[in-house]
């Protein structure tokens, strides 16, 4: 037999409730296990302690005085939706409430906003990134065309093609 078998069984044994085959088993095993040994003799001694102890008679109306303290007390579920009630039904809550809806609403209106930035700027090719820097050139490209320095470059590149 094993030590779990015999410890699930060890009230029942003191108790001398099993059946003769299966108390004879675990009387063999506690022979054998000190383990399980040392906690029968524990059980045991438990239980010679609790008949020494004297019997407490509850007071007559004991039982009418618990179910009338049982039934004047609300339950978790009652107690909860009371202050939930209570909380609702002060109007002071009610511009708090507006408020953080209102928050909740623009906050994720500028999130889903930023997002579709986002995937728009990804969108964007190399070449279109390269435009964009350069914009500033691009404004003022007749003032520009106009320079020598750009004249010089284009008849070197011209040059250098031929």
């Amino acid at each position: 037999m094993e030590c779990r078998e015999v410890k699930e069984n060890l009230s029942a044994y003191l108790d001398h409730e099993l059946d003769p085959q299966l108390s004879k088993a675990i009387q063999t095993h506690l022979g054998t296990c000190p383990g399980c040994f040392m906690e029968n003799q524990q059980m045991s001694r438990a239980w010679q302690m609790l008949d020494l102890a004297p019997e407490i008679e509850p007071s007559p109306d004991y039982v009418s005085r618990f179910w009338t303290k049982a039934s004047l007390q609300e339950s978790r579920y009652e107690r909860l939706l009371g202050r939930w009630k209570n909380l609702w039904g002060e109007r002071r809550l009610i511009p708090i409430v507006t408020v953080l809806s209102l928050m909740l609403i623009i906050g994720s209106t500028g999130i889903i906003q930023q997002i579709n930035m986002q995937n728009k700027l990804s969108q964007i090719k190399p070449d279109d990134v390269e435009m964009l820097q350069n914009f500033d050139l691009a404004q003022h490209f007749e003032t520009i065309k106009d320079l020598d320095v750009i004249r010089d470059l284009d008849s070197d590149q011209k040059e250098s093609t031929i």
